[in-house]
C-alpha cells in the first residue's frame, strides 16, 4: 500500500466527520510508523519496538488533534507525532 499525503488527509477529515478512525486511516498511520521507524537507529530491538508502539500509541490517542484549517499536510502533522 502506497501512502501519500492526500489520501491520509482525506481518511482524516472522514474519520473526524465519524468520530472515529476509519479501518483505511488505521493501516495508513500504521504504513506511515513503519516508514519512519525504519529511518531511525536504536541500540538494541526492544528500544525500537518500545518506541514503535508508544508511537502508534500517540498518533491513535491523538489523531483528533489534527486541525485541517492550519494545514492540510497530515503526513507531515502525523509524522512528528510518531517521532516525538
Amino acid at each position: 500500500m502506497y501512502l501519500n499525503n492526500k489520501d491520509l488527509y482525506i481518511e482524516i477529515i472522514v474519520s473526524k466527520a465519524q468520530g472515529k478512525l476509519t479501518r483505511n486511516a488505521e493501516k495508513m498511520l500504521e504504513l506511515l510508523a513503519k516508514k519512519t521507524i525504519k529511518k531511525m537507529r536504536y541500540w538494541s530491538n526492544d528500544d525500537k519496538l518500545d518506541c514503535y508502539q508508544s508511537g502508534l500509541l500517540d498518533m491513535f490517542q491523538n489523531w483528533y488533534n489534527f486541525n485541517e484549517e492550519k494545514s492540510v499536510n497530515a503526513f507531515a502533522y502525523f509524522t512528528e507525532v510518531f517521532k516525538r
